[in-house]
């Protein structure tokens, strides 16, 4: 399957604090959708979430994390063909460089890994039924 749009979009979460959603569309016109909660935990080993930092929101907004994903990360990830989830996760990893994940955000990654899990689950469901429909 390969990835044929990304677009993130700033939402509040059950809490009112601002989050992402990110929606992939495949080349085989699929989409999914990947919501995130912001997070609340501030362990030690906690991957990081990014901010603005600026006046939206008390610097909580995260309209320029996505303006950066959309700059820096969506670019190598449009157009890559990937079979799986684990291939899709290692090459967010990948790009992100860091084990923490703060040079894009957990955030977004966990956004755009969410999106692209359930993208791959609506494919294997039109597969599914396409064969379901075959066979009997």
């Amino acid at each position: 399957m390969k990835i044929k749009e990304i677009k993130s979009f700033e939402i509040l979460d059950s809490r009112g604090s601002p989050t992402v959603a990110t929606l992939i569309k495949s080349d085989e016109e699929l989409a999914e959708f990947g919501f995130v909660p912001s997070g609340a935990s501030t362990g030690s080993r906690e991957a990081i979430e990014k901010r603005d930092n600026g006046n939206n929101f008390d610097g909580k907004g995260v309209s320029q994390v996505i303006k950066n994903a959309e700059e820096k990360l969506f670019p190598e990830l449009i157009g890559m063909e990937i079979s799986s989830l684990e291939e899709f996760d290692a090459r967010l990893i990948e790009l992100d460089g860091t084990k923490n994940k703060k040079n894009f955000g957990a955030n977004i990654i966990l956004s755009l890994s969410l999106a692209f899990c359930k993208l791959s689950a609506s494919k294997e469901k039109n597969n599914c039924i396409n064969i379901f429909t075959i066979i009997f």
